[in-house]
């Protein structure tokens, strides 16, 4: 029986910094679990979508994109914006994601979120709202922006190194 899933890359569609359009999301290894946007697609890494888990695999090997969704401290607060760190990891994956009905078939996750201690900006539940990426974190791999999510509207008030991706499939 021949393998029927389709392949693909992971690519920023939009951004509102345009120097990230056209970057492919890559798992960065090396002991990190962080997703970075580079430009060059991934070596090794091919995508796939099955039961509504968003799949990578390399050889023999499967991982899966883990939403990283702190209930405690309802994600990290950069300069006033609540971000979510998208990770991935072997043997894992977080359920809900899908392409969107839109013309581009954008990235989606459906997913909503416990804050256990919202923030005067936060409900007690939030749903996701975008990606975003974000220049310089603290564990950055190789200078690369990092890849993680929101809950918020995107807004003026976000601060400097922090933008809102659209994310597409490029079908291989």
């Amino acid at each position: 029986m021949s393998d029927q899933k389709q392949y693909f890359y992971l690519k920023v569609h939009a951004c509102t910094n345009p120097e990230y359009n056209g970057r492919y999301l890559r798992y960065t290894g090396s002991g990190h679990a962080d997703i970075v946007l580079t430009p060059d697609h991934p070596k090794f890494i091919k995508f796939y979508l099955e039961d509504e888990k968003l799949m990578a695999s390399f050889k023999d090997k499967v991982f899966g994109f883990c939403m990283s969704v702190d209930h405690d401290e309802g994600g990290e607060d950069h300069a006033g914006t609540r971000l979510y760190k998208v990770e991935i990891f072997e043997n894992r994956a977080d359920i809900g994601f899908s392409f969107g009905p839109d013309k581009e078939q954008l990235l989606r996750w459906r997913v909503i979120v416990a804050v256990q201690k919202p923030t005067d900006s936060q409900k007690a539940t939030s749903q996701w709202k975008s990606w975003a990426c974000r220049e310089n974190p603290a564990d950055m791999y190789k200078g690369y922006p990092q890849l993680y999510w929101t809950t918020e509207d995107v807004s003026e008030d976000w601060s400097d190194g922090i933008e809102k991706l659209e994310i597409i499939a490029e079908y291989l």
